[in-house]
């Protein structure tokens, strides 16, 4: 029989009513004759005319209508039927479906939270903090969130657009309440009186206009307040810091975890302003706090920077490129956007949303590519049943509602299950990513919805593409098989396979580069040992005083190797500058990062001369004149043969500043302060003094062998010297740990996320193979009883998916090698690509393919023939 044009067969099925089926065969077998007897012109004119004919009867002649109810019941019958008889393929489907489902909550939860640091603020968008662009001479700058403490009395007056200012110092201490009852509190600030009016924090009880209006003034959150006296119920009450005495006179609403900074109890600046060092107090190109606004309506950012850099540099005298720059950050953008040096706490990265994101997207598709392939693969063994049905008169609607039914039930029980598997992961989830959160669909309103919108669109995605391949195939075609012999050389399917593994293969990849690449900066040498160093921070200037004492007491203790002390800590990035002229006739002078250090620093952290010698007590001059230089600050400084040579430099005396003429008595070999993210940074030491800068830091070297029992003995040699002072410490090895804490928990969430997602490859390839190996179970039966080995009928199956497989590793391995450079940018020391990651990642996947597809190869090929033969 000759077929009309596609087009006009289109408009007939589009006219013809579901009701009269038949039609369409009529109008066929017209159309037939006419074109052999008058010709396709004519033909397909009177096709035309009698299809306009029949339009009418679309609207008129109404569908046989069934009662929903039960029509719903019998769908619901037949699809748990159907369902269970294909047990293998339901339990894939929805084992994919739910594990998928519950990633992305989490990793949902997870972009949320990241999304909402800061949001919580009244009025938040009007918030900036100020942070500064600082030169270390020449065109090296350094930008840090931290600016001077003269920057507010210096602009809140000056320039336009404020409507308060204040500056805030994050820090930690001990607080005495009623006596006795200490608390080491870690979300402590201290702040300008007006630092409600920036940040409007809901007060419970006081005056917020007034609460930080007196030095002797502190205000608590309620959680605090219940923490100290069992109440909330504590205006007039005191609190002793340092011994120093202040009443509360606010309780404010605790501020929630998405907060880029902690503070749980506010003390005025103006109380405890003398415990600050006077360099601090009177350093204009210092970093010592935070200093945050609030803007009028109409702020101008970039009129405001230009504004404040100008009058600094004015105020100071500083000119050209030298002078600081100043900028502001929007206080909703400071979580995701801003890494700067001195950050207030870890921030996240709105790259690694991104990722996270993407990653979510790609997982689902996955799940998503199997759930349909598998779908419609297992619908093609449904050809003859759609045929007979709608040879006994069962409409489009009535099929479409059937297919529809199964898809919705799995759909639903693979949403349960992933909410449920996303209430059980929670904790783990948390350990890995360092979050806090928490999931229950009926209070999250966002993630509930999310999950009913998958919900919807899945059923209805996958219900709908198998009944739209078996319903747009002839009646006939159905009943003949067809349609499956067809669909077994579907294009979309291999290329849909393809897709899926090489996603799995480019997560793979990347996780296993970085996983090198955190290798590479653990084992890679710092330059200095960190290995059974201790770590002390000279808490207060009082303690800082008694320095020499608390070294000489420490060094008595038996397993005590050394004990040097530096005015930086020497796992994080120097902070402080100084000035700094290589010829007393140079015009300029240079910024370099400068760092007071105690006579035996370098031998404790064993670090290594390069040139000249290191600070001695034998050389008297060293405190007051000598200078040591890594090689990076030579190099900065543009000296050569630097030891002997004259450096004139600039110190504090604890009043002002004065010029320190000095010489430089060696060049110690680089060794890495901050992380591996960072090049070395330039720095010039010199011997802390009561001339100079004292130390705040204590670098204790103790033998590996009993480190509790040598703790307790530095705890009593503090307890001594410090008093009530708590004594704090932490392992060096720990704290260089620590600058890789986001890699690491990056890692440990993205390898979960590969391995599943190879998981989930490998069940679909598992679930289609089975469909090959069934739909060829006749030609295994006639290659078996040709004389084919077990060896070729595992080729014969298993060429075709290992080929996509081979297709997506080169496909995969180029898109792994593009991100995976980006990445590397944010270390100035990585490893080289490694090859092996690649080959072995092809390998591998390779591999668990072939025993996906090998498990039904052995299966049918160990068959007998005789049953494979009958199998229709």
């Amino acid at each position: 029989m000759s077929k009309p044009p596609k087009i006009l067969d289109w408009f007939l099925d589009a006219c013809c009513p579901d009701s009269r089926p038949d039609l369409k065969g009529n109008f066929l077998e017209l159309y037939d004759d006419r074109l052999r007897e008058r010709g396709r012109s004519f033909a397909n004119r009177k096709l035309l005319r009698d299809t306009f004919s029949i339009i009418p009867l679309k609207f008129i002649v109404k569908e046989e209508r069934h009662t929903p109810v039960p029509m719903f019941k019998t769908n619901l019958k037949i699809a748990r039927r159907i369902l269970l008889k294909n047990r293998m393929y339901t339990a894939i489907n929805i084992i994919g479906l739910s594990v998928s489902l519950a990633i992305c909550v989490l990793i949902a939860l997870f972009i949320q939270d990241e999304l909402s640091f800061d949001q919580h603020f009244q009025d938040g968008d009007k918030v900036y903090r100020i942070a500064g662009n600082y030169s270390q001479g020449g065109a090296d700058r350094v930008t840090s969130a931290q600016t001077t403490y003269l920057i507010k009395p210096l602009i809140e007056k000056d320039v336009d657009g404020l409507e308060a200012i204040t500056r805030a110092d994050f820090t930690a201490d001990l607080v005495t309440i009623n006596g006795d009852k200490q608390y080491q509190e870690r979300a402590m600030v201290f702040a300008d009186s007006t630092f409600f009016d920036v940040f409007r924090i809901p007060f419970l009880k006081g005056d917020v206009a007034t609460a930080l209006d007196r030095p002797e003034n502190v205000v608590v959150d309620r959680t605090t307040a219940i923490k100290y006296f069992g109440t909330d119920d504590v205006l007039g009450k005191t609190v002793a810091l340092r011994g120093k005495q202040f009443m509360i006179t606010g309780v404010f609403e605790p501020l929630p975890g998405n907060t880029h900074f902690q503070c749980s109890i506010v003390f005025p600046i103006s109380g405890i302003k003398q415990w600050y060092p006077d360099w601090v107090l009177t350093n204009a190109s210092g970093t010592s706090l935070y200093t945050y606004i609030r803007t009028k309506e109409n702020f101008s950012a970039a009129g405001f920077e230009a504004a404040v850099s100008k009058q600094i540099a004015a105020r100071w005298g500083w000119e050209g490129s030298g002078a600081p720059k100043y900028f502001v950050q929007p206080l909703t953008s400071i979580h995701l956007e801003s890494n700067l040096q001195g950050e207030a706490g870890v921030n996240g990265s709105k790259s690694t949303v991104y990722i996270f994101a993407v990653t979510a997207i790609v997982i689902f598709i996955l799940a998503c590519i199997n759930y349909i392939n598998l779908t419609t693969a297992a619908s093609f063994q449904r050809g003859k049943e759609v045929g007979i049905k709608k040879v006994l008169g069962s409409t489009t609607r009535m099929q479409l509602s059937q297919f529809q039914t199964e898809s919705f039930i799995v759909a639903t029980i693979a949403v349960t299950i992933a909410v449920i598997l996303a209430r059980l992961a929670i904790p783990v989830f948390n350990e890995l990513s360092g979050k806090t959160l928490g999931f229950n669909p009926f209070i999250d309103p966002l993630v509930g919805i999310g999950l009913l919108v998958v919900l919807i669109l899945v059923g209805a995605v996958a219900g709908i593409s198998p009944a739209f391949v078996l319903l747009r195939t002839t009646t006939i075609g159905m009943l003949y098989d067809k349609l499956a012999l067809r669909s077994i050389k579907s294009y979309l399917r291999s290329g849909l396979i393809v897709f899926q593994f090489s996603i799995s293969i480019t997560l793979i990849t990347c996780t296993l580069i970085v996983m090198d690449q955190i290798s590479f900066i653990r084992k890679r040498d710092l330059g200095i040992d960190p290995e059974s160093v201790v770590l002390i921070p000279l808490q207060t200037p009082e303690i800082a005083s008694k320095l020499e004492l608390i070294k000489t007491e420490m060094t008595r203790v038996p397993s005590v190797l050394g004990v040097s002390a530096s005015g930086n800590k020497v796992t994080e990035r120097v902070g402080g500058w100084r000035q700094y002229k290589t010829d007393p006739a140079q015009k300029d002078v240079i910024n370099c990062a400068s760092t007071a250090v105690s006579y035996d620093f370098f031998e404790t952290m064993k670090a290594t001369m390069a040139d000249g010698r290191a600070f001695s007590k034998e050389y008297s001059t060293d405190l007051l004149t000598g200078y040591v230089l890594n090689e990076s600050a030579v190099k900065f400084l543009g000296m050569e043969d630097p030891v002997g040579k004259n450096l004139q430099g600039t110190t504090f005396t604890g009043s002002e500043w004065f010029r320190r003429d000095g010489q430089v008595i060696g060049v110690v070999k680089d060794f890495h302060f901050a992380s591996l993210h960072d090049k070395v940074q330039p720095v010039i030491f010199y011997l802390a003094s009561a001339q100079t800068e004292s130390c705040s830091w204590l670098e204790v070297r103790i033998l590996s062998g009993d480190m509790p029992k040598t703790i307790e003995s530095l705890k009593k040699v503090w307890a001594n010297v410090a008093g009530s002072r708590p004594f704090e410490f932490e392992f060096m090895d720990e704290a260089v740990a620590a600058h890789y804490q986001a890699e690491d928990r990056f890692l440990k969430v993205f390898t979960t996320f590969s391995v599943l997602s190879i998981m989930l490859g490998g069940l679909g390839l598992f679930g289609l193979t089975a469909f090959a190996a069934k739909r060829r179970t006749k030609e295994i039966g006639i290659r078996r009883v040709m004389g084919a080995s077990t060896a070729t009928l595992i080729k014969v199956l298993s060429a075709d998916f290992l080929k996509l497989v081979l297709v997506a590793n080169i496909i995969g391995w180029p898109i792994a090698s593009y991100f995976m450079n980006q990445w590397m940018t944010n270390f100035a020391y990585h490893a080289p690509m490694p090859v092996w990651v690649f080959i072995g990642t092809g390998i591998g996947v390779l591999v668990i393919a072939f025993l996906c597809v090998l498990y039904h190869s052995l299966k049918v090929s160990r068959t007998s023939p005789v049953r494979s033969l009958r199998s229709e």
